[in-house]
């Protein structure tokens, strides 16, 4: 324990589902070490589900004033202490948190030090962004190039409102195992290509392999045979008050354009050999990159669309009393309308988030599966292309992606719409490699249906 400077006792309590009043609580010992964040066992872990919901939102402070903070995960036996990618939040969950070190903390220092509610750990490094990019051994970094005319119509209108620019963004490129490709190589004669959007709510993670869906991606490699690299696009993160308001919806939108743009305008990529892979909010995005170009035309529709557990609702039009956004309370994220996802989908929205006219209640790209009756009325996926969404029985957005399937069947035809629904599976499970057998059998069906394109 000497290499430990602060040790604290965090109380952990959840709910169990809606019918019962019954409430666990358990206690669980964290250790900071100066300058590196620990993984410990954590008892709230049940089988492959995780015990945690109704993240909340808190600021820590570093010495210097500076907003940081840290991200509590909670796969299967472990309680993961976690920095996002660009902008440092605290989804707690704690119900209590003290501390219970028997020395005093070191003194304040000029260097970037947080502040847990008695101490101080650090120094921590802010993750990679679309400002640089990072090395790595498993992926290479390149810029896109911003093309401002692709932004047109009505996004370009709401670009504008909240001052969001195109500017050039990075990506980076992961090979398969079968093959190295040097990265941003020109696409050989009818080469597929994966175009991967990452998870993280539009306020954390990072498409470079420190991220949360890098498993997503290396999963798929290794299981698809007819694709051997998948570009993961490095879009802008949004934040707001009590930080610095930054990237806006359409921001990640305008970045996706300008990496699609790089994919078949540079490289030379056919469209329909591109297959687009997104996850959560990188499921949001990619609805919204597809329904802009279906909508403008300034390029051509991708081949294929592969949604893993998209985020499709950011209104309150699936908390029905019944609605699993209400009953799953052992879901590896909390409701999406308290805490920390609640001000992340209000720093996504920026503007228009209290817009009367194109806010989310009405807006068809920010909830294309809201059951509100003016999106209900308006909304069409005709030109969308082939789609395979993946989503799980025990996550708390499983009725909103059944609304999309529902609405996509419809406008595209059952042939063109593929879903499946794994019972026991969490939140984004293909990013959790111990969510097994699902995330096996999944990446299974997956590449098959690749591969028969």
């Amino acid at each position: 324990m000497a290499n430990y400077t602060d040790t604290y006792s965090v109380t952990e309590s959840y709910k169990e589902p809606a019918e019962s009043n019954h409430r666990t609580t358990t206690t669980t010992p964290i250790r900071f070490r100066h300058g590196q964040l620990v993984r410990l066992p954590s008892p709230t872990s049940q089988g492959s589900v995780s015990a945690f919901n109704g993240y909340d939102a808190a600021r820590q402070v570093t010495s210097t004033g500076r907003p940081l903070g840290l991200s509590f995960r909670s796969p299967k036996g472990f309680l993961v202490i976690q920095t996002s990618s660009s902008h440092f939040h605290v989804p707690t969950h704690l119900v209590s948190s003290k501390r219970v070190s028997s020395h005093e903390p070191p003194p304040p220092s000029s260097n970037s030090r947080f502040q847990f509610p008695f101490s101080r750990i650090g120094p921590i490094e802010i993750g990679p962004n679309f400002k640089s990019i990072t090395k790595s051994k498993t992926a290479t970094g390149v810029w896109c190039e911003p093309k401002p005319e692709l932004i047109t119509g009505q996004v370009k209108k709401w670009a504008e409102v909240a001052k969001v620019e195109t500017i050039r963004v990075p990506g980076y490129w992961y090979n398969s195992p079968r093959m190295k490709t040097v990265a941003g190589a020109p696409a050989q004669p009818n080469e597929k290509v994966f175009y991967h959007f990452h998870a993280g709510a539009y306020i954390m993670e990072t498409a470079h392999p420190n991220g949360i869906s890098t498993p997503v991606i290396t999963g798929l490699l290794g299981k698809t045979k007819s694709v051997n690299r998948l570009f993961s696009l490095e879009y802008r993160l949004s934040s707001s008050t009590p930080f610095p308001t930054a990237n806006p919806f359409p921001a990640a939108l305008i970045d996706a354009i300008t990496g699609y743009n790089y994919l078949i305008s540079e490289l030379g990529f056919e469209p329909n050999n591109v297959t687009v892979v997104a996850d959560s909010a990188g499921g949001h995005l990619a609805l919204c990159f597809l329904r802009y170009l279906v909508e403008t035309c300034v390029l051509p529709v991708p081949g294929a669309f592969i949604g893993l557990s998209p985020l499709c609702d950011i209104t309150s039009s699936h908390l029905a009393a019944q609605d699993s956004s209400l009953l799953f309370n052992t879901d590896v994220v909390g409701r999406l309308d308290e805490g920390l996802l609640a001000w992340a989908w209000k720093s996504f929205a920026g503007p228009l988030h209290d817009d009367p006219i194109n806010g989310p209640t009405k807006n068809t790209y920010l909830s294309p599966a809201s059951i509100s009756s003016d999106i209900e009325s308006t909304i069409s996926f005709k030109g969308f292309p082939e789609t395979f969404l993946v989503s799980g029985g025990a996550e708390r957005i499983r009725d909103a992606v059944r609304t999309l399937k529902q609405r996509m069947v419809r406008d595209l035809g059952e042939d063109k719409v593929t879903a499946y629904e794994a019972p026991d599976g969490v939140h984004d499970f293909l990013a959790f490699t111990w969510h097994e057998p699902e995330r096996t059998e999944v990446l299974g069906l997956l590449s098959s249906w690749v591969d028969r394109k």
